[in-house]
């Protein structure tokens, strides 16, 4: 069993710790995490945190494009934090590195200006 690290906020910023690996199994779990989270907390930024994540597949790429949606039609903004050298070819592969900015720190993310 993996053993993820629990959300938390940073002023308007939601920090999502992301598991070890990113699959089918966990990004629905996360989805339907992140829905409960974002309701009524005035979030404004949500920071995917990949430092722990070693694994991502296209469940994974789906889900943080699911949530690049859900966020952005509220005027949110999404930003991906700490992946290797691995998760970041595979965003920047799929897309999501045009739509996302990414930060090598999870305070660079939440603290950037966009």
């Amino acid at each position: 069993m993996q053993n993820q690290r629990d959300a938390y906020c940073i002023s308007e910023s939601l920090v999502i710790p992301m598991p070890r690996e990113l699959d089918h199994h966990s990004s629905t779990k996360i989805r339907d995490n992140l829905d409960l989270m974002l309701a009524g907390r005035g979030i404004r930024r949500v920071v995917l945190d990949f430092t722990d994540t070693e694994f991502m597949d296209s469940a994974g790429i789906g889900m943080v494009l699911a949530k690049y949606r859900r966020v952005k039609a509220f005027g949110g903004q999404v930003a991906v934090s700490g992946a290797n050298d691995r998760i970041l070819r595979i965003m920047k592969m799929s897309g999501i590195g045009q739509i996302i900015s990414f930060y090598t720190t999870t305070h660079q993310a939440v603290s950037a200006k966009q």
